[in-house]
């Protein structure tokens, strides 16, 4: 009983104005967009171990270690982001979780071992959607739990 009593207080406690204050920040703290996904095409794991999960990390160093194996370097960089919104609010156990959606103007580029490119290429533009749940964690800091991209259509 005394655990859904908990629950129960922190749903009230999202809707009252205290999430208000909650979503200002997160407000501010979604300005990460562009270095995370940077990060994440890189494979820089020290910037990622600031913004994301232990889960989304592991993700990112196992995708690249399979892209190694290939011989395959994403060179891509993320020019814009918009449309950038509250998709849903959740809990997940004892903690808020948000759903955003946003998409992004990016550079499409994959290249060999070499440098040599093979996809894309420097002028190659696509219009990325991308969902990802954002969770504060017990230190109060919102983090990447999950990302997704959804849709991908060229743009140039």
């Amino acid at each position: 009983m005394g655990n859904l009593q908990g629950k129960i207080c922190v749903l009230i406690w999202m809707e009252n104005l205290q999430l208000q204050c909650q979503l200002k920040r997160f407000t501010a703290e979604i300005q990460v967009i562009r270095p995370v996904l940077n990060a994440f095409f890189k494979g820089d794991t020290e910037v990622l171990k600031k913004y994301c999960s232990k889960e989304e990390i592991e993700r990112c160093k196992a995708e690249h270690q399979a892209f190694d194996s290939q011989g395959i370097i994403f060179d891509n960089k993320i020019l814009h982001v918009s449309d950038i919104e509250v998709r849903e609010k959740k809990m997940m156990g004892d903690s808020p979780l948000i759903i955003l959606g946003f998409k992004t103007q990016q550079v499409y580029c994959i290249r060999d071992k070499l440098g040599s490119i093979k996809e894309g290429g420097k002028d190659t533009i696509h219009i990325v959607h991308y969902a990802w749940a954002m969770q504060l964690g017990e230190d109060r800091v919102w983090r990447l739990r999950e990302m997704q991209q959804f849709g991908v259509a060229a743009l140039i």
